[in-house]
């Protein structure tokens, strides 16, 4: 079961959130800076991963 996290002050009060809300930012993060680097890497010349997961995920087994 899904355990709800606290938030304390200094938040204007006390919140419960999802822990599956909680951890969401925790595990997109690193595809938003995959997503900025690709192109860079691309125009530099360097071999890109596919950034769609399920191809990431596939091709990384």
């Amino acid at each position: 079961p899904d355990h709800p996290l606290q938030y304390p002050p200094p938040a204007p009060k006390e919140t419960q959130i999802p822990t599956d809300d909680a951890l969401r930012p925790v595990l997109t993060h690193p595809t938003e800076h995959r997503s900025q680097m690709t192109p860079v890497l691309a125009q530099l010349g360097h071999p890109t991963e596919p950034l769609d997961y399920g191809r990431f995920a596939a091709t990384n087994r």
